[in-house]
């Protein structure tokens, strides 16, 4: 499996501008991947619109140019020369993705991974490449109450997903594209909530959804565009997705596990499963709660709850 010959491995897509220290911390963490040495890794690194954007961008420049990365099958910085925002910087990596690779992996730039991240993510991309009722594969998992079979080390849901680690396929792209960009998931808002599709979304993802939902005809409307916001409502209308839930034995998947849907969950829960390990996601919030969420992602290996 690991000459290429029977699977595929996947580039990283990594939209960046000025989060040194999370970006730093997450490149670390992708050099330690036991598939470091298989994978393509593109940054995006947008420049600054403001002069207080410009430590950070410098620090990440400085790491960029001075670091090794010979840990990677290879390493392409597109470094902006003018302010592309965060949508047209994204969009751009995965253009690029589309044009030269059959599936490809994007991340926020705050996301620190386990040593199996990509591994886990090449063989998923590789297992479900022609399954239909699959679209993404996630390599996070919430912290709530799933239900899955013994020795589950994958599953498949379709109530959420998050961009801290997801991977595409190249030839699935247009079924979901043309339906969020053609503005049919806005047109069938009330539809969702008529046959209580919305309901098989978590809390923070119903909240998107329908703030989102209420901006109708804004040209700056997140269902507009392929946003995790609109992903998130895809699924839960439309499809399933391949789910990181926890490892028997690190790295390995058990590709004939039956699934097992959870419930939209009121609150946090604790992932449960009779795995030994699991990873879990720190989070850190702004003080007030009309500031833009500040994320700092944490996988590390927990014992069994």
């Amino acid at each position: 499996m690991e000459n290429g010959k029977d699977i595929y491995f996947a580039p990283v897509l990594i939209p960046t501008l000025c989060r040194s220290k999370h970006f730093i911390r997450l490149m670390e963490s992708l050099k330690r991947n036991t598939w470091a040495k298989y994978t393509d890794v593109y940054v995006g690194l947008d420049y600054p619109p403001a002069e207080k954007y410009r430590q950070g961008w410098q620090e990440i420049c400085d790491y960029l140019d001075n670091g090794d990365f010979s840990c990677f099958a290879k390493l392409v910085v597109f470094k902006r020369t003018e302010n592309y925002g965060s949508a047209r910087n994204s969009s751009h990596l995965i253009e690029y993705a589309y044009e030269h690779y059959p599936c490809w992996i994007r991340t926020d730039d705050d996301v620190e991974f386990s040593p199996n991240f990509l591994e886990f993510e090449d063989k998923c991309l590789w297992e479900y490449r022609n399954d239909p009722d699959v679209m993404f594969v996630s390599g996070y998992s919430y912290p709530v109450s799933w239900k899955a079979n013994e020795g589950a080390t994958c599953f498949k849901q379709n109530f959420t997903l998050s961009a801290w680690g997801l991977g595409f396929w190249a030839s699935k792209k247009e079924t979901y594209s043309s339906y969020i960009k053609s503005g049919e998931m806005l047109r069938d808002a009330g539809t969702i909530v008529k046959e209580g599709y919305y309901q098989r979304m978590i809390d923070s993802c119903f909240r998107d959804y329908f703030s989102s939902a209420l901006s109708y005809g804004s040209q700056t409307s997140l269902l507009l565009i392929c946003s995790d916001v609109a992903l998130r409502a895809y699924l839960a209308c439309k499809i399933n997705i391949a789910f990181r839930l926890s490892y028997r034995r690190p790295g390995t998947m058990d590709s004939t596990v039956q699934a097992n849907t959870a419930p939209r969950s009121r609150g946090t829960g604790n992932m449960r499963s009779t795995s030994t390990t699991h990873c879990r996601r720190s989070t850190r919030q702004t003080a007030s709660s009309s500031s833009r969420t500040i994320r700092s992602v944490t996988w590390r290996k927990t014992s069994r709850l």
